[in-house]
């Protein structure tokens, strides 16, 4: 017997009408390449999301990570302002600063 006994998808249903989020953040992702995606903890950081070293995530490139790529000790330091604005960025559309992540699920058949 032959089948798929695994398949990786996540992000390429973030951007389908069906899946809950704002509509500014699923356009990104319906116009992204794998180009235009960063894996960091910028991202973690800005949102004050604590993950264990080495762990990233992988989120579209925008001007808040280029910005910050590489200057995340200087992040750190202003962290209550830079969580404070991220969160309102989300809130508001600005995805030039709120992360847009992007994510993988497995799903296995038998």
């Amino acid at each position: 017997m032959f089948g798929v006994s695994g398949v990786l998808m996540g992000t390429r249903f973030s951007g389908s009408q069906e899946t809950i989020g704002h509509p500014a953040a699923k356009e990104r992702v319906l116009r992204a390449s794998g180009d235009d995606t960063v894996r960091s903890n910028v991202f973690d950081i800005s949102l004050r999301l604590a993950w264990p070293a080495p762990f990233t995530g992988s989120a579209l490139r925008n001007a808040h990570a280029d910005y910050w790529l590489g200057r995340e000790m200087d992040l750190l330091q202003q962290i209550e302002a830079k969580a404070t604005r991220s969160r309102a960025a989300r809130q508001a559309g600005d995805f030039d600063i709120a992360v847009v992540m992007l994510f993988g699920f497995v799903r296995i058949t038998v």
